[in-house]
């Protein structure tokens, strides 16, 4: 392995209409903690939320553009904002985060006295047909799926990060993408859908047909639309130049090279590079100044 990859950094990156209501409700329905920004200068425009220690994070933003911050894609917010609702058409992406519980049925009857929607009671994972499942619709109608899973050992609050569910085009050029440019290891195959780790952590993706969906109303992510939704991925590397350049050799290409990001003027801890998918979901590759595992301070008072 000529690189180290580390899943302790945030997995999906929301971009939401009213951050705040969002933050609020991973905290009040999913037990999500907020955590430290590294460095003198946090970044105020994003949160980052902790569903449980030594595992991946998720990060809560409005759109931009940024105060203080120098897109490299100068086009990157000149988009049409489509407004949220539940009656858009699928789009290739993010389909689902999926949250592990190990009693569902108590965090079913939790969350619906709440006033949280199910979108579906009895939610068949393509890739675990046999798991306890339902789906909810979070913050601008995304869909987070809740799966009932033995706890583990080292377990401390009631939900987790379970998977990611993938809504792809062509399962094989995922799968390819994936491991050349993540050095995924593909752990099942079938006819529509499949299930790969990056750094231990399962990325499931199916095309339409395995979400039972009509491959004709999926929408393609248009360059002129924005979605409030998981924008993009990002996974968290010692340091991302030597999978860059394994990436490169192999015949991708980023949206984004290795490059340090700037806040005000000054550096900060982070480097990042972008590659998009197949479908054009964009993929962040970053290194953190000094850190390789799991975040490990909260926010002050959170």
């Amino acid at each position: 392995e000529i690189y180290t990859l580390s899943l302790h950094d945030a997995l999906p990156i929301y971009y939401l209409t009213d951050p705040n209501s969002a933050i609020l409700f991973f905290e009040t329905h999913l037990g999500a903690r907020q955590l430290a920004h590294p460095g003198a200068l946090p970044l105020k425009f994003v949160t980052i939320l902790g569903l449980e220690p030594d595992e991946g994070a998720i990060e809560i933003s409005p759109p931009g553009p940024f105060e203080g911050m120098t897109d490299p894609d100068a086009n990157r917010w000149n988009k049409q904002l489509v407004e949220p609702s539940t009656t858009l058409p699928p789009r290739y992406g993010v389909y689902w985060l999926g949250i592990r519980t190990t009693s569902l049925k108590k965090a079913v009857l939790k969350i619906e006295s709440r006033g949280v929607y199910l979108q579906e009671r009895n939610l068949i994972l393509p890739i675990d047909p046999k798991a306890k499942s339902v789906s909810i619709y979070g913050p601008n109608f995304n869909v987070f799926a809740l799966v009932e899973r033995p706890k583990r050992h080292g377990d401390t609050g009631e939900f987790g990060m379970d998977h990611i569910q993938l809504l792809v085009k062509n399962v094989d050029d995922n799968v390819r993408f994936f491991v050349d440019v993540f050095g995924a290891a593909v752990i099942n195959r079938w006819e529509h859908s499949a299930i790969v780790t990056v750094a231990g952590f399962p990325i499931a993706m199916s095309d339409p047909v395995g979400l039972d969906l009509d491959p004709k109303e999926v929408q393609e992510r248009l360059p002129d639309k924005f979605h409030f939704e998981a924008d993009h991925l990002s996974f968290l590397y010692s340091d991302i130049h030597p999978a860059v350049e394994a990436a490169i050799a192999k015949g991708h290409k980023f949206a984004v090279l290795p490059t340090r990001v700037e806040y005000f003027g000054k550096p900060t801890p982070y480097t990042f590079a972008v590659i998009n998918s197949p479908d054009g979901l964009p993929f962040e590759l970053t290194s953190e100044d000094g850190r390789v595992g799991a975040r490990d301070r909260y926010a002050q008072g959170k």
